[in-house]
């Protein structure tokens, strides 16, 4: 009898292409907001009275398992920089939603094993 967790190397191959997708998809995020006045670059602290800019970014796929602000305003009280620019980062974790994607992520990857080693094994019964 053969073992359930023996797998073809193509199946492996096939499957760290597909975690790789995965976790592309998960960790890059292409929707981040930027709210600001004008160019953050192009702005010295001494020309703006109030100046700040919300800095939004969500991780996740296919839920937004994590929202992280990042809120950049002029420092005047305290300066620790020499631009005279301070941040402030705010995340938000949506744990149910993290759970949902890593289940989403194994049924994926589940199914994508399946699949191919059906596949290889029916191969190889045919050129036994």
């Amino acid at each position: 009898m053969k073992s359930i967790f023996r797998i073809h190397l193509s199946t492996a191959i096939a499957l760290t292409f597909a975690a790789s997708a995965l976790l592309l998809a998960n960790l890059y995020r292409p929707d981040v907001v930027t709210n600001s006045p004008t160019n953050f670059y192009s702005v010295a602290a001494e020309e703006v009275d109030q100046f700040a800019i919300n800095h939004r970014a969500k991780y996740g796929w296919p839920f937004t398992g994590l929202e992280i602000v990042v809120t950049i305003y002029q420092n005047e009280e305290n300066i620790s920089n020499r631009n005279g620019f301070a941040a402030v980062t705010d995340g938000v974790w949506h744990s149910w939603k993290v759970v949902a994607n890593v289940l989403i992520a194994f049924l994926i990857l589940g199914c994508v094993a399946r699949l191919l080693e059906r596949r290889a094994r029916r191969s190889d019964k045919e050129h036994a």
